[in-house]
């Protein structure tokens, strides 16, 4: 099995910007220099499981999502940013909401027409 680092960087380094976190902060949380940290968003570093678990920690997310093994979706990690994108904002009220909505879409309760309308 060939492990794609260069696509668990690019998860990372998207994580990593919707944390908010610059790179400078992200290696010192780790311990790790920012230049370690480039080469690892960059696909250049084999990780250790031990490293990897670390990041997924201090970037609230799963292993899953980093290996890209979350399902269809995650196959497209920047879709996926870009609804976290769209909800950063949200109360907790229209988060929930937006989970219902999501939900009815995925059952196929709800169908979005491709103009945009529900």
């Amino acid at each position: 099995m060939d492990i794609d680092y260069k696509f668990i960087g690019k998860n990372i380094k998207i994580r990593r910007k919707l944390a908010g976190l610059t790179q400078v902060q992200l290696g010192e949380r780790l311990g790790i220099s920012t230049g370690q940290l480039r080469k690892i968003e960059n696909g250049h570093v084999r990780l250790t499981l031990d490293l990897l678990a670390k990041i997924a920690e201090e970037l609230n997310t799963g292993f899953n999502y980093l290996l890209g093994h979350g399902g269809e979706a995650s196959k497209n990690p920047a879709l996926i940013d870009n609804l976290l994108y769209v909800v950063k904002d949200a109360n907790q009220e229209q988060l929930l909401n937006c989970i219902k909505v999501c939900k009815a879409i995925l059952e196929g309760k709800v169908v979005v027409r491709s103009s945009g309308a529900v």
